[in-house]
């Protein structure tokens, strides 16, 4: 999810779980470091064309992600990152767990979306089918146009 997922790494320190922040920036320098190992030169590549690579994935026709879609138009997509955080700051501020407002700030924010990015909003949506039968039907909606999807990285 180029890096958005790395929010989450906000929920174990504001919850001051030292351990478990240890391990999982711990694993990602582990996991780096294994890749550089392999591959040499990876770091150095996506860091030379990981912005050139953003922002040819932003303009295919198949990105429906609020910003790619925003990129489009005559909106800035700025005034998406700005509404995702007043939402958040609503949702803390009516006392909504953070680590699903984490969750959600992750997805919402994420520029570019595959086949596979629906995945990690699947805890998201089993947490919002328990808050009642208007979530219940917006869990649906939301798996019924994921199922219909007919782009080339259709889940069909």
């Amino acid at each position: 999810m180029r890096g958005t997922g790395l929010i989450m790494l906000a929920y174990p320190l504001m919850r001051r779980r030292w351990r478990v922040l240890l391990w999982a920036v711990g694993l990602l320098v582990v996991l780096t470091v294994v890749a550089v190992a392999v591959e040499p030169g990876i770091v150095a590549g996506f860091l030379d064309g990981g912005r050139a690579s953003v922002e040819t994935s932003l303009s295919l026709d198949n990105q429906w992600t609020p910003e790619a879609l925003l990129r489009r138009g005559p909106i800035p997509p700025v005034l998406w990152w700005i509404t995702v955080l007043v939402a958040s700051a609503i949702a803390w501020r009516r006392g909504q767990h953070s680590f699903w407002i984490l969750a959600w700030a992750s997805l919402a924010i994420a520029p570019i979306a595959w086949f596979h990015s629906p995945i990690a909003g699947i805890p998201l949506l089993v947490a919002l089918w328990r808050t009642g039968r208007l979530s219940q039907g917006v869990v649906i909606l939301i798996g019924g146009a994921t199922a219909a999807t007919t782009t080339a990285y259709s889940l069909n």
